[in-house]
């Protein structure tokens, strides 16, 4: 692949930062008159213009799972992501899944913690589910990531893919879905209580086609999610048998484990994620 140039930043620069193609945010202690003058006086002369349309928002679907192996030697944990393509950010089936994730594994607490760190000390850190949204299906990602101890890589593996599994096979019990239903929007003050996270996230919902007044309900709708409706959600989007796991660690320990344990195929991969 040839080196990018500076034409190349023009070019990209030239034929996207258009005003048409840009949302600008402003949260603060200001009146929009001020706003609306400012804007004009900054940004008045900027000319609109036709802009590239982006790749289109398809994908195929994932294959069969797979482990991608990238070898790290002599570090002292393998870290080990898990995922599948999930839904547009737009689903009805929005809040089922974020209600699922913290069962599953977004918090303290939940299944996968529980699992692999507290009852077989195979992970050190990290957040082994969450769904990661999009405006569109393609990049948007059911998973998580951990680091876990090298030796126990491949048994790590066996323990988070059976709680995947677990997730669509046992519903959520009244306790789980009390703490996960809490932990949603108890958060949510602090996500939004400064004035650049708040920007953040109107720019986000915009970004993502999220009508600007569904915050008003986000309450509403999470405590309306029932049992029934993340075993639903799991069902639908949780797929064991198309995964993509990425493993990184120190080769010679860990890939005569994976082999051994027949997990899924183990392909080995440099670090732009090619064989």
């Amino acid at each position: 692949m040839a080196p990018i140039s500076r034409d190349d930043l023009q070019h990209f620069h030239d034929a996207f930062f258009r005003p048409n193609n840009t949302t600008l945010v402003v949260v603060g202690d200001v009146r929009e008159s001020d706003v609306m003058s400012a804007v004009a006086s900054h940004f008045g002369a900027w000319q609109r213009g036709s802009v590239p349309a982006g790749p289109a928002a398809s994908s195929p679907a994932p294959g069969p799972t797979t482990i991608y192996l990238l070898d790290r030697p002599g570090v002292p944990q393998t870290y080990v992501a898990v995922g599948t393509l999930g839904p547009e950010r737009s689903s009805p089936d929005f809040a089922a899944l974020e209600v699922m994730a913290p069962i599953l594994g977004a918090s303290l607490g939940s299944r996968l913690y529980d699992n692999l760190r507290e009852r077989h000390s195979y992970m050190y850190s990290g957040t082994p589910a969450a769904v990661t949204w999009r405006r569109d299906p393609t990049p948007s990602v059911i998973g998580g990531s951990a680091a876990v101890n090298t030796v126990k890589t491949d048994s790590a593996l066996i323990e988070w893919i059976a709680e995947l599994r677990g997730i669509r096979e046992r519903a959520p019990t009244a306790q789980e879905m009390t703490l996960a239903r809490g932990s949603l929007t108890s958060a949510l003050p602090a996500q939004i209580e400064t004035d650049d996270l708040l920007a953040n996230r109107i720019l986000s919902m915009v970004q993502n086609d999220v009508p600007l007044n569904f915050y008003d309900s986000y309450g509403t709708r999470i405590a309306s999610v029932t049992p029934a409706a993340v075993s639903a959600a799991a069902g639908k989007y949780v797929d064991t048998s198309r995964l993509v796991i990425v493993v990184a660690g120190d080769r010679k320990i860990i890939e005569p484990a994976l082999r051994a344990a027949n997990i899924a195929p183990v392909v080995i991969v440099d670090e732009s994620g090619k064989p």
